[in-house]
């Protein structure tokens, strides 16, 4: 079982999987063996259900052209997992289920930080509207703690949030 992420802007990930041969040899993915499995965000939360022990077992289809692949993930007892992917089932013990659960946490947490951002189109110019406010020294300008008022349309009412933004985090995306 491979796990695979191609960016950390794509909001999806894919699961990997071969077996051995009758030969003893082990199925190649770069000539097309194996399975391949793409999963999105909402797949990645329900396999982390499982793996944290939320629900006992999840599973579903995939539909890739006119392929189907039956997905499924289930407790054997306490402390073992059965991956099943197609053709291809994959049993995880107790230390290899906490290192998928941790990973794919850490991967959730960045595909939801860096692949649900909007990204403005490159010939679009984006123009600042800050006001500049001056720091406590007087001789730099910055942007920030600066007030914000948003308008929501709930239907036949509109609402007013006033707010402030008191600084910005630093991006990791790129």
């Amino acid at each position: 079982m491979f796990i695979q992420s191609t960016s950390r802007s794509e909001p999806f990930i894919f699961l990997k999987f071969i077996k051995k041969k009758e030969d003893g040899s082990w199925e190649k993915l770069s000539i097309r063996e194996g399975k391949t499995v793409k999963c999105g965000l909402e797949e990645i939360i329900m396999i982390l259900e499982v793996l944290k022990k939320e629900i006992k077992s999840w599973s579903t289809i995939h539909r890739f052209r006119e392929d189907k692949t039956q997905i499924s993930i289930n407790w054997e007892g306490e402390d073992k997992i059965w991956f099943n992917v197609g053709e291809y089932p994959k049993m995880l013990k107790f230390s290899q289920i906490e290192i998928l659960r941790l990973l794919l946490n850490h991967i959730l947490e960045e595909k939801i930080e860096c692949s649900t951002i909007s990204k403005p189109s490159k010939n679009v110019e984006i123009e600042s509207t800050l006001p500049d406010i001056t720091n406590n020294n007087g001789d730099e300008q910055e942007k920030r703690n600066f007030a914000i008022v948003e308008e929501i349309d709930i239907g036949d009412k509109v609402k007013k949030i006033d707010g402030i933004i008191a600084g910005e985090p630093k991006k990791f995306c790129s």
